[in-house]
């Protein structure tokens, strides 16, 4: 199997199950922490937003998220309050339009760009837009939790 061939798939495997997490997800319930001291169905998703924008990079496509989504999701970032959340709707749009972005950017990318070495780290870009795909699918399985601690069943059953 070529390299990222699987890409396309897990990616809108994971939209699907986010999409399926956060339905009757309102804003406010998107800011709860169910775990003390842990993040929120907003960080995590606004988290993967900047994830996604950072494969859309790599792969020489334009990051589709403003820079204040970028700058306030970022890995180690706090959890938003109120305040300087981003709506959790918001987030919702921009991720499903992320992957129509990604998928034609992984369809246009050439065997060169994934072999060559990243600027910082010691993986090819091939091999860290692989690491962040599977990041992605470990963040959407954890959706299922924030659903809940919103007080909400899972949809699957």
């Amino acid at each position: 199997m070529n390299e990222g061939t699987e890409w396309p798939t897990v990616l809108e495997r994971n939209l699907a199950v986010v999409q399926r997490m956060a339905d009757g997800i309102s804003h406010e319930q998107s800011l709860i922490r169910p775990i003390d001291g842990g993040s929120s169905f907003n960080w995590l998703l606004g988290h993967m937003v900047v994830s996604r924008d950072r494969i859309l990079g790599l792969l020489g496509g334009q990051a589709l998220a403003a820079p204040e989504v970028l700058e306030r999701y970022p890995r180690g970032s706090h959890p938003p309050g109120r305040d300087d959340a981003v709506p959790f709707e918001q987030l919702l749009e921009l991720f499903a339009a992320q992957g129509a972005a990604l998928e034609a950017a992984i369809a246009n990318v050439d065997a060169a760009t994934l072999a060559a070495a990243r600027a910082t780290g010691s993986s090819s870009v091939g091999e860290f837009v692989g690491f962040l795909v599977w990041h992605e699918a470990y963040h959407a399985g954890q959706a299922v939790l924030y659903r809940r601690g919103a007080g909400l069943d899972s949809p699957i059953g």
